[in-house]
């Protein structure tokens, strides 16, 4: 945004995390100091009165709820644009809901209705907004996650540090996100009982570090795949692990868009994914560009993944559509929504 020439303040709850490095100088960095964000929207709306932002793009849930009640409160002239990253619906069936989640979809439920936009970064999400938060469909625009920008490719051409992959002596499973029950990596580690019966020298590589990380040791012990299952936990550059193995599975229950699928197929990895909602068949296009498999179904995704390890398919065609989801074009749709809709 900053490039296209806009004025860009990035606003942090607090000024923390790996990723700070990243931001451009041209952006300006706001630290709110808060501790609690669910209760800061005092402090977003001193920020919007005295900074009067033209928009304000919020980025999840909680952000959502404390800039629209920020908003309200200030009675801000700023147009708000909320963003959704997960199907929440699948998320509360598969996981249950604490107290605290459903104080926070009560909460989503009364104040969407204020937002002048709502992004959803997939055709599912924007069914799920529509449903769950009856949100109109024409305040929904859907933009997928931008996922290629122009240091994607020199990241993946680095070496990659790992023996299991600096050679070709056996294939290679990857799997990646956070160790946590909606990556389903429990299945994945299933199938590679199964995959090991028509491949036997197959490894499986899952990147991430999470909650469940004590709970998958367990299982992969009981399987008695010690040596054949690695987690490395989380790594600085992981898209040079994709380029180097031999196919990506994302094993998920429920995404809202499923950013590694992308990253791995523009790493020219072939990739297979759970039908699971929602975003893996969108950007599959049903299929087209990777197996399709029911969620959960470990002996189906063994055989999927058996069948790329025996006839993989073209990468070039894979990164062809990895290209249909470039930072460049997210930006071109966010800059277009804030003309046509906000800035009449």
């Amino acid at each position: 945004m900053a490039n296209y020439g806009y004025d860009v303040d990035l606003v942090l709850g607090k000024k923390q995390g790996e990723y700070l490095g990243q931001i451009p100088t041209k952006v300006n960095l706001v630290d709110l100091k808060v501790k609690k964000l669910l209760f800061s929207f005092n402090v977003v709306g001193a920020y919007l009165h005295q900074c009067k932002p033209a928009v304000l793009i919020s980025a999840n849930e909680r952000v959502n709820i404390v800039a629209l009640l920020a908003k309200k409160k200030y009675r801000s002239k700023t147009k708000l644009i909320i963003s959704v990253h997960t199907n929440n619906t699948e998320q509360m069936a598969r996981q249950g809901a604490s107290v605290y989640r459903r104080i926070i979809i009560k909460l989503a439920r009364f104040t969407y209705k204020w937002a002048d936009r709502v992004v959803a970064v997939s055709k599912g999400v924007a069914e799920d907004i529509e449903g769950l938060f009856s949100v109109p469909p024409e305040k929904i625009n859907v933009i997928y996650n931008p996922i290629i920008n122009a240091n994607l490719s020199e990241k993946i051409n680095e070496p990659v540090d790992h023996p299991w992959l600096n050679q070709v002596e056996f294939p290679v499973v990857i799997g990646m996100g956070r160790l946590d029950r909606s990556k389903d990596f429990s299945t994945l580690i299933k199938s590679l009982i199964e995959i090991k019966q028509e491949v036997a020298d197959t490894k499986l590589i899952i990147l991430g570090e999470g909650q469940l990380r004590e709970a998958l040791e367990n299982e992969i012990k009981m399987l008695h795949l010690e040596k054949d299952v690695h987690m490395p936990g989380f790594v600085e550059n992981p898209y040079s692990y994709l380029k180097n193995s031999s196919v990506f599975v994302l094993s998920s229950a429920w995404e809202g868009f499923g950013n590694a699928l992308v990253e791995a197929m523009a790493a020219g990895t072939p990739v297979i994914a759970t039908d699971c909602p929602s975003g893996p068949a969108e950007i599959l296009e049903g299929g087209k560009y990777g197996p399709l498999v029911p969620v959960g179904d470990a002996y189906k995704l063994a055989k999927e993944v058996v069948a790329i390890l025996k006839d993989p398919p073209v990468s070039e065609t894979l990164i062809r559509r990895a290209h249909d989801f470039t930072v460049d074009k997210a930006v071109d749709q966010y800059v277009n929504m804030i003309d046509n809709y906000l800035m009449d």
